[in-house]
This record gives C-alpha cells, sequence and structure tokens, in this order.
C-alpha cells in the first residue's frame, strides 16, 4: 500500500526481507598429499580434513566450490602429480559432510581423465544430489562436439602445454 504525498511516495506496508549467505570456495582439489593423508586401509578417509572448515561453512545457506579433480575410479589411476588429478568418490562424499551444496566441475582439470572421466565425474555428482554447474549431458550435435573437441584442444593444452590436434582428441575421447 503507497501514499503519494507531495510528490513523494510513502510505503505504509512494511516487507520481510530475506537474507542468504552464501559462502565461496576457490579450488578444492585432491593432489598426492591429500590422497596419501587419507589413505586409510582398503579405501580413504577424507573427512579429517575438512573438520576445521566444517563449521564456518555451516554458517552459510549455501556453499560453492570449485571441484577440481576428477571423479573418473580407480581403474583410471588416481592422482599421482600436481598436474593431472582423480580422486576417490570418498573425496566427494568428504566435502557434502563439511557442507558444500554447489560444486563447479567446469574448469582446466574437466578432462585430466579423459571424456569418460568427465561423464563419471558428473554422474557421481548427480547421485549424491549435489548441485552441480557443468556438462552433464552426452553429445547431441555436431555443433556440440566440435565445441566439445575445441574444449577439450584448449585444455588440455592449457594443463599439459601439449597441443592435440581434432583428429587425436576425437580419437581418445571417443568423439
Amino acid at each position: 500500500d503507497f501514499r503519494r504525498l507531495n510528490g513523494i511516495i510513502k510505503v505504509t506496508q512494511t516487507f520481510e526481507v530475506n537474507k542468504v549467505k552464501i559462502s565461496i570456495l576457490g579450488d578444492i582439489m585432491c593432489e598426492p598429499s591429500v590422497l596419501k593423508g587419507a589413505k586409510k586401509g582398503d579405501g580413504f578417509d577424507f573427512n579429517p580434513m575438512f573438520e576445521k572448515i566444517a563449521p564456518l561453512l555451516s554458517e552459510a545457506d549455501y556453499v560453492i566450490a570449485n571441484f577440481e579433480s576428477p571423479l573418473a575410479g580407480e581403474c583410471a589411476g588416481y592422482t599421482h602429480s600436481y598436474y593431472v588429478f582423480n580422486a576417490p568418490d570418498e573425496y566427494a562424499d568428504a566435502l557434502i559432510e563439511a557442507g558444500i551444496d554447489v560444486v563447479s566441475t567446469a574448469k582446466n582439470h574437466t578432462f585430466d581423465r579423459g571424456y569418460e572421466g568427465m561423464e563419471r565425474t558428473c554422474e557421481c555428482l548427480t547421485k549424491r544430489a549435489w548441485i552441480t554447474l557443468a556438462r552433464t549431458r552426452e553429445v547431441r550435435s555436431e555443433k556440440e562436439r566440435e565445441t566439445l573437441e575445441k574444449e577439450i584442444c584448449y585444455l588440455y593444452g592449457r594443463v599439459t602445454g601439449r597441443i592435440l590436434d581434432g583428429d587425436t582428441v576425437r580419437r581418445e575421447y571417443e568423439l
């Protein structure tokens, strides 16, 4: 309800304003030292690594993180260098337990374990009901295939310093 008084609009009704607190985290990656520190018997336990930050994250309504490590599975080989990542699925579980709600997987390590690794990462995150900001579906058109091919060439070159040609990308990533 508004009243106009001498050309000035006066609000005669109050409105409730809701506030949302969003916390944003930078690169979260499973480096070799992180992987080694989490090794427990036949599996991994990353939860202790996030114990100190979890209370801070719980203060936010939404926590968004840049998830740098693919979840390509054990068969793809876990992280063994600082520039080509792959984390066990338990890594994602620990991040959820710590309070992260939304992750971006659209980054320069998306294809560290190839196209299949990227697809498995999206599947794993979706199964965990995580909101993801990334490519989460199969390529359906020639235009999408060409775009993805260019993305792979660019990202691979940024990570390794090696330039890939389209034929190599199509062969290695089964496009």
